[in-house]
């Protein structure tokens, strides 16, 4: 009877001890755990996210919320070749909601070190208009020469919607 307490007293403690090691930071060695890669990758892509959700306001203009996303794009990742970062420019109408809209589309992909991709994302969705209605493009920026972002807004997609109303905006992060 006492040495099943006892037994049970001293994994108690081990695991009091196990909490308090994972709390310090502190391995066995009594040296500082490291983030492991996959954990600064998530925390860096977190902050790609919330950067650009924190750049766009409701009342911005399509200009401005693509300069947003121009500016975030700047934010360097790790990866082994820079042109495995690429961006990608779609646009056309879909129902996703259950409600044909247009949606203005660009994506930041980059590697995530296995045989996968993380996309950033910036949706910009517009009512269905004659102007809109047929427009559908779909651009990668190792395609183009010269400035990606000039590129989109030279597109007939980009001047038939510049001035439209924005109805919806929709940023986030994922993995392919």
């Amino acid at each position: 009877m006492w040495k099943k307490t006892i037994k049970r007293f001293g994994l108690f403690l081990l695991a009091i001890v196990a909490i308090i090691v994972a709390l310090t930071g502190c391995n066995n060695d009594g040296n500082e755990v490291t983030d492991s890669s996959a954990q600064e990758k998530g925390k860096s892509l977190m902050y790609l996210e919330e950067k650009l959700k924190a750049a766009i306001t409701e009342d911005m203009t399509l200009d401005e919320i693509l300069d947003a996303f121009r500016e975030v794009c700047q934010i360097p990742v790790e990866v082994e070749d820079d042109d495995d970062d690429i961006l990608l420019f779609e646009t056309g109408v879909y129902d996703f909601t259950g409600e044909d809209l247009f949606y203005f589309s660009v994506t930041r992909q980059f590697p995530d070190g296995s045989d996968e991709y993380y996309q950033l994302h910036l949706d910009v969705m517009f009512q269905v208009t004659p102007e809109n209605k047929n427009l559908s493009s779909c651009s990668w920026s190792d395609e183009i020469h010269g400035d990606f972002f000039d590129y989109i807004r030279s597109t007939k997609d980009y001047r038939a919607i510049k001035e439209q109303g924005i109805l919806n905006i929709d940023v986030y992060m994922d993995q392919t």
